[in-house]
């Protein structure tokens, strides 16, 4: 017996429900209703799914760009931290998973996983700067663009930070601008 859109019994497959009386428009029109927003959400889901890749491509090929040592404009780092997490499911997870509180509070994000650096984010700042002078945002850009990863809400602060702590080698050239120490 096959079960309609309220998951009612539809009868005996020839159209009749239980009493053998023919279903009631409502349940007809609930159904192509339904049968239309699938449509609908399938539609929706694949074109999502192809501009998610079509943007993750665009941002491969832009840090391979930076990679070569062209000069592109920086992206977002909200924008590049999405296309990182996105690209590796396993890296981020509900707060709960970590053991942390810290999800929960109004106002933040569920964490998950640290990301595993190559190296720390000194050696990263300063691989970005060498023979270079930025400016705390445009270094904060360009690590991530380098690939640094981070989940951090307030990642240009740590950047700052970094670049004002005392023997991390680096050096301030001017107001909000610096460059490694020689």
């Amino acid at each position: 017996m096959a079960r309609n859109a309220r998951g009612r019994n539809s009868g005996n497959g020839n159209g009749n429900d239980e009493n053998g009386s023919q279903p009631s428009a409502l349940d007809a029109a609930q159904q192509q209703f339904v049968g239309t927003l699938n449509e609908q959400i399938q539609t929706n889901m694949t074109a999502l799914a192809d501009m998610h890749k079509a943007i993750g491509n665009i941002v491969s090929a832009r840090q391979r760009l930076v990679a070569l040592g062209v000069r592109v404009e920086p992206i977002p780092a909200a924008f590049v931290n999405y296309f990182a997490e996105s690209r590796s499911p396993s890296s981020r997870g509900p707060a709960s998973q970590s053991g942390s509180s810290r999800g929960s509070q109004a106002g933040s994000r569920a964490r998950g996983k640290r990301f595993k650096n190559d190296e720390n984010l000194v050696q990263a700042l300063q691989g970005v700067l060498r023979g270079k002078q930025m400016s705390v945002t445009e270094v904060a850009d360009a690590v991530q663009e380098a690939g640094y990863r981070t989940t951090s809400d307030n990642f240009r602060t740590i950047v700052n930070q970094a670049l004002i702590k005392k023997g991390n080698g680096f050096r301030k050239v001017s107001r909000g601008v610096y460059t490694v120490a020689r």
